[in-house]
């Protein structure tokens, strides 16, 4: 499908649309509805009722998940695994310090894999975090 009927398509059906992509996500629970409009203002409520969670969805690939260079030049890749790894390592160790759902942290760590996988495994538990 080209650039211009994908673009027609999401205009003249955007529940549709938006479904076809959701589909390919793993939510726990099922939307009920893709979008739902409200007539007085101009906002929407997006997959209504349904429940997913990004760190699943960003981790369920196959090949490199990241590639990093350091500033000494250095190169560390990481598969989609290796990093699903870590980030269950970080999140049991939250779990540790009694860290659960709802929970607040701050992340104060410089430019790397393991802040990547901190965020993930913050995403994971449902613990909101701050950069």
């Amino acid at each position: 499908m080209d650039y211009v009927t994908l673009y027609n398509y999401a205009l003249q059906k955007p529940d549709k649309y938006w479904e076809s992509y959701a589909n390919r996500l793993y939510f726990e629970k099922k939307w009920e509805r893709a979008i739902q409009r409200n007539e007085k203002l101009p906002i929407a409520k997006w997959f209504v009722n349904g429940l997913t969670n990004i760190s699943y969805n960003s981790l369920s690939h196959s090949g490199k998940a990241i590639i990093f260079y350091h500033e000494n030049g250095k190169r560390r890749d990481l598969t989609f695994n290796e990093l699903n790894d870590l980030s269950s390592r970080i999140a049991g160790l939250l779990l540790d310090k009694g860290l659960k759902k709802g929970d607040r942290i701050a992340i104060y760590m410089p430019n790397m894999i393991e802040t990547i996988a901190t965020i993930l495994a913050s995403a994971r538990l449902g613990v909101i975090y701050s950069l």
